[in-house]
């Protein structure tokens, strides 16, 4: 409905890979149709992405499809293990240690209530509070938020790299594998640039 209130077709877009059930979404202002997905991606962990002239949802958490060996990866310049494959790895103080959930309760009259989920042996002292205007219950809202936190950490890590014309079909959402020093890094791919030559900057 939100898609289609931005006036796109059912030609436009593919949201058979969505399975859950939405029992409620509560705006009681004005936002734009981007903002509302963006609740929407949020609670039920699922990314949009423009393939083949649609707009396809994604939901995270998909086995990798496609495997790069080593020999395939295209040198930067830089020394190392850097110069193939660019790892950054976020620190611990600039990751939350606890997650707020704030949702719609019906039992409650809908009024907000909050779940958290909280790391306990870490040094990051942060909060991430997201108010969802959705209705749900109290083990959804706890598993969202048990699921954000857990994936900021899992994913603290991000990767920049170079592939060949030959990956031109890897696109954002895709879950990849790369192997360097026989050591595989699976990835999930946020952005692509292709360049004139035809390679792919990941």
């Amino acid at each position: 409905e939100l898609l289609q209130a931005a006036g796109l077709t059912a030609s436009d877009y593919d949201v058979t890979r969505l399975t859950d059930t939405v029992e409620g979404f509560i705006l009681d202002r004005p936002i734009t149709v981007r903002n509302a997905l963006e609740y929407l991606t949020s609670a039920f962990f699922f990314d949009i992405v423009e393939s083949d002239g649609i707009l396809k949802c994604v939901p995270r958490g998909n086995e990798s499809v496609k495997s790069v060996p080593e020999d395939d990866l295209i040198p930067s310049g830089k020394k190392g293990v850097q110069d193939i494959l660019e790892i950054n790895y976020a620190q611990e103080l600039e990751l939350p240690q606890r997650v707020n959930v704030t949702y719609l309760d019906r039992p409650f009259n809908y009024d907000p209530v909050t779940q958290t989920s909280q790391r306990q042996v870490v040094k990051a002292v942060d909060q991430v509070t997201i108010n969802l205007p959705i209705v749900m219950g109290a083990t959804q809202a706890k598993q969202i938020s048990d699921i954000t936190l857990y994936g900021t950490w899992k994913e603290r890590s991000s990767f920049q790299l170079t592939l060949p014309p030959k990956y031109v079909r890897v696109e954002p959402t895709d879950v990849i594998t790369v192997t360097v020093n026989n050591v595989p890094h699976e990835m999930r791919v946020v952005k692509t640039d292709m360049e004139a030559n035809g390679v792919m900057k990941l």
